[in-house]
């Protein structure tokens, strides 16, 4: 077999193994918002994508199991929960909260997830979305349904899917650095388990195809 050619092919196999973290992210706008009845609530959950997940609704101070909730004026759920505006809310009476300039808000899933969704409200200025600590979306205002309609309110619902090759999701963080405070509600995680990583066999087919090329 050409040497030139089998290492191209090697390259080319290690190129494609070594590539990933091509996160999907799609957004929902506030006017999907269905209310806060169950039946409702399914019918919202159709629309984002996230029937059959694991939901926290911030309607007590303990975290579903495994999921965390940090800001830098708290270090668990219960403190960082209000329920001053009711416009803010995606189900329940509660909504996560917190101020982007003391720190990042920080979402936590130690098991990790193939698939988050979260809603937000209340961004005013520049906030990042970001995962596994890079970052995915620079300024969320720019996603495709955001929507401002009035101050302290739901503005957008987002689903964020690993795709084959992407590490599971283990930490989402809203990062900003102006006096905003970020409303976060209705936090859905799929548990049915992470994407397949797609680079171990794209490397056994590299190594397959100069085998064969040498027999």
């Amino acid at each position: 077999m050409n040497t030139k050619f089998a290492t191209f092919l090697m390259v080319l196999a290690l190129t494609i193994c070594s590539q990933g973290q091509a996160y999907t992210i799609s957004s929902f706008g506030e006017s999907n918002f269905q209310g806060i009845s169950p039946s409702q609530l399914a019918a919202f959950d159709a629309i984002v994508g996230v029937t059959g997940y694991l939901i926290e609704d911030f309607e007590d101070s303990t975290p579903v199991e495994g999921f965390t909730f940090q800001t830098g004026s708290h270090a668990n759920l219960g403190a960082s929960v209000r329920s001053d505006f009711p416009e803010a809310i995606w189900d329940g009476q509660f909504v996560g909260n917190d101020n982007v300039a003391l720190g990042p808000i920080v979402m936590g899933y130690a098991p990790g997830t193939s698939s988050i969704g979260f809603g937000l409200g209340d961004v005013e200025s520049v906030v990042s979305i970001v995962v596994n600590g890079s970052t995915l979306i620079s300024d969320l205002r720019n996603l495709p349904n955001y929507q401002r309609v009035r101050d302290n309110a739901r503005e957008v619902y987002v689903r964020i899917d690993a795709e084959i090759g992407d590490a599971a999701i283990t930490e989402v963080s809203f990062v900003g650095s102006t006096g905003d405070f970020v409303f976060v509600d209705r936090v859905a995680l799929n548990t049915t388990g992470v994407p397949e990583p797609s680079s171990f066999l794209l490397c056994l087919l590299g190594l397959a195809v100069l085998k064969i090329r040498r027999s």
